[in-house]
């Protein structure tokens, strides 16, 4: 199978690209993509890593594979109340969209999209759109702002804050202790 010698002669990167892409669009099933990686070795397994039946694009793959290299929890395709389908959750708060022309290049989809971005900002998420030129073409200056926002801690919700005079702060997200009294 053609797809076998890809997988040889590809980088792990791309590799796990190609294999999530053939699942998104249904050209291979997760069996299929299990028998062929049970046909290389244990070292390139582990080379390709973990893959995904739920990535949208070999673009959200890319983002997510770099993320997880870096020992940072992603989720795909979270669900999230008032917001909706989100193709990145990176840690409890960074949401990360991985746009396309061919699917954002309408003023009603632009709308949706800035929609979707101001309720997920009120609810206490930070989002971050990039392009496929973002992540495709200027990939080295994606990755330091990638690293920049991990190092930053952005993708953590602060649980509390404190201020000068001791008094806790509820922080994004965070439930106000009851205490009794309604």
């Amino acid at each position: 199978m053609a797809v076998h010698h890809a997988m040889l002669c590809l980088d792990p990167e791309a590799t796990t690209v190609m294999l999530e892409s053939g699942v998104e669009r249904r050209l291979l099933r997760p069996h299929q993509v299990r028998d062929l990686l049970a046909a290389v070795s244990i070292k390139r397994r582990r080379d390709i890593g973990r893959i995904s039946t739920l990535a949208g694009s070999g673009t959200e793959t890319r983002v997510r594979r770099y993320l997880e290299r870096r020992g940072v929890r992603v989720r795909e395709q979270v669900q999230i109340e008032g917001v909706g389908r989100v193709d990145l959750l990176v840690g409890e708060r960074l949401i990360i969209e991985c746009d396309s022309v061919a699917h954002h290049d309408s003023p009603a989809a632009y709308y949706v999209d800035r929609r979707r971005d101001a309720d997920a900002v009120e609810r206490g998420f930070v989002v971050l759109r990039l392009t496929w030129e973002m992540v495709w073409l200027d990939w080295e200056a994606t990755q330091r702002q990638l690293l920049t926002l991990i190092h930053g801690e952005v993708h953590r919700v602060r649980r509390s804050l404190r201020q000068g005079d001791g008094r806790r702060v509820i922080g994004p997200r965070e439930r106000i202790p009851r205490t009794g009294l309604s």
